[in-house]
C-alpha cells in the first residue's frame, strides 16, 4: 500500500515528453515548466485540439495543479480543455475536464482526488479566438500535493507555532504553552478535503512527545471517531514512529494528549514532525479503490455523506427531504416551473426568451430606457423629476 504525506505543499519536475504545434521557438512548449514566458499555439483559421505532455520521470502523487495564463492575461486562456494522467504513456485517465472558462485572476487552480501518475497531458478542446483566429497560450503548469489547509493548537509558544511541525526542518517544532501542573493539550489538522487516511507519523523532540495520546478523525468537524490511541508510549528524540491504520476517509485529524514534564521542570508538549497519509485512487477500477470505496467527486463514482437539513458544503449531497425542495415564493428560496411564453400565473418564472423581455413600443410592451433630464431621444421614457413636467 502506499504512504502519500498529504500535510506538506510540494511540486513535481519534470520534462516534456510530447507536445503539439507552437507559434514560433519563443513560445515552445518547454515553456509551461518555467517561471516565465509562454507556450503558444500555432495561429490556425480553424479549431484543432492541442496537447502538451509532462514526463516527471517516475510515478509521483498529485492532488492539486496550478495552471497560469500567459503575460497576456484571460484573453488567450483556452475556453475549454481537459487534463489526462498515465503511469506508462499508454493508458490515459481523464481527471479534469473543463468548458466555457473564465479565469477570475491570473492562474487557474485544480483540485482532483489523491492521484499517482507519471504523465500528466494538457489537453486543449477550444483554444481562444482572437481576430479571427484560433490559438492557446499557456503560462507556467505546475502539479503536485497542495498540503494541508490548517492547523491549529490548543496552545503554543512564540516561534514554536503549531505549522513549524510541516516546515521539514529538524530545527522546527511545535511546542504548547508551559505549565505549572498536569492539563491536556490538542492538535486540530484541517486537511483541505476528504481523504483515505492510512498511516500516521511523528517524530519527537529532545523531550515532551506525548507519552499518553489518542488519534481522532471527522469528516465535518462535527462527529469524531477514534483512529488510534497509546498509552505509556516512551518515544526516543528524533526517531521517526507512524502507525498504519485502517482506510479512514477523513479531512479533519485531532491528537489530544496530556502534557509531559519537561527538563526544566514545567509542563508542556512538544513534537518535532507530523506526517499524515493517504491511499491514492485506483483508476483500474471503477467501483473500488483497493479494498475501499473512495468517495465520489465530479468526476468519479463514490461515496457520498448525506447533508444535514440547510447544509451547504462540499462533498455533500441534498437528501430529498431537504426544505430547499420546495417551491420558490417570493420569500423562499426554491424550485421553480418555467413559464411558456408570455405566460403569467402565480408560482412561474419567466426564461430568458419571453417576448415581453425586449425594447417596448408604441404598440406593446416592453423594457424600456428611463431617460436623462429633458432627453429626446427614441425608446427612452421621461422620469417623473424631469424639469419638463410642472
Amino acid at each position: 500500500m502506499d504512504f502519500i504525506d498529504i500535510c506538506k505543499k510540494r511540486f513535481h519536475k519534470g520534462s516534456i515528453y510530447a507536445s503539439s504545434s507552437c507559434e514560433s521557438d519563443a513560445t515552445q512548449a518547454v515553456n509551461v515548466l518555467a517561471d516565465h514566458g509562454c507556450w503558444c499555439t500555432k495561429k490556425r483559421s480553424a479549431a484543432i485540439k492541442e496537447s502538451v505532455t509532462i514526463d516527471f520521470g517516475h510515478n509521483v502523487p498529485v492532488d492539486y495543479m496550478r495552471i497560469e495564463a500567459s503575460s497576456n492575461g484571460a484573453s488567450t486562456f483556452p475556453n475549454g480543455f481537459r487534463i489526462e494522467g498515465s503511469s506508462d504513456s499508454d493508458e490515459w485517465c481523464i481527471l479534469y475536464s473543463e468548458s466555457n472558462t473564465s479565469l477570475a485572476s491570473s492562474d487557474h487552480e485544480i483540485f482532483i482526488p489523491l492521484t499517482v501518475l507519471r504523465y500528466l497531458k494538457f489537453v486543449i478542446t477550444d483554444p481562444a479566438v482572437i481576430q479571427s483566429s484560433y490559438y492557446s497560450e499557456i503560462g507556467k503548469i505546475e502539479a503536485g500535493i497542495y498540503g494541508l489547509m490548517a492547523v491549529t493548537a490548543s496552545s503554543s509558544v512564540k516561534d514554536c507555532e503549531p505549522e513549524k511541525m510541516f516546515t521539514g526542518n529538524s530545527g522546527d517544532y511545535w511546542q504548547s504553552e508551559p505549565k505549572d501542573s498536569s492539563a491536556r493539550e490538542s492538535l486540530i489538522i484541517d486537511l483541505g478535503r476528504i481523504y483515505c487516511l492510512n498511516r500516521i507519523l511523528m517524530i519527537p523532540g529532545i523531550d515532551g512527545f506525548p507519552e499518553n495520546f489518542h488519534v481522532e478523525t471527522s469528516v465535518d468537524e462535527d462527529i469524531w471517531i477514534t483512529l488510534l490511541q497509546e498509552k505509556n508510549f516512551a518515544g526516543e528524540s528524533s526517531k521517526k514512529y507512524f502507525w498504519k491504520t485502517d482506510i479512514r476517509p477523513a479531512r479533519y485529524v485531532r491528537i489530544e494528549a496530556p502534557v509531559r514534564r519537561l527538563i526544566n521542570g514545567v509542563y508542556a508538549l512538544k513534537i518535532t514532525d507530523i506526517e499524515i497519509s493517504a491511499a491514492p485512487m485506483n483508476h483500474t477500477h471503477t467501483h473500488n479503490m483497493g479494498d475501499i470505496t473512495p468517495h465520489a467527486s465530479v468526476f468519479h463514482a463514490g461515496m457520498v455523506r448525506l447533508a444535514r437539513d440547510g447544509e451547504n458544503l462540499p462533498d455533500t449531497v441534498v437528501q430529498a427531504s431537504d426544505s430547499r425542495l420546495r417551491d420558490a415564493s417570493t420569500i423562499f428560496k426554491g424550485i421553480v416551473q418555467l413559464a411558456n411564453n408570455n405566460e403569467s400565473a402565480p408560482g412561474l418564472a419567466v426564461q430568458s426568451d419571453d417576448s415581453r423581455l425586449q425594447h417596448a413600443t408604441e404598440s406593446r410592451a416592453g423594457i424600456v430606457k428611463l431617460a436623462y433630464n429633458r432627453e429626446t431621444n427614441p425608446g427612452a421614457v421621461v422620469q417623473s423629476n424631469d424639469s419638463r413636467i410642472q
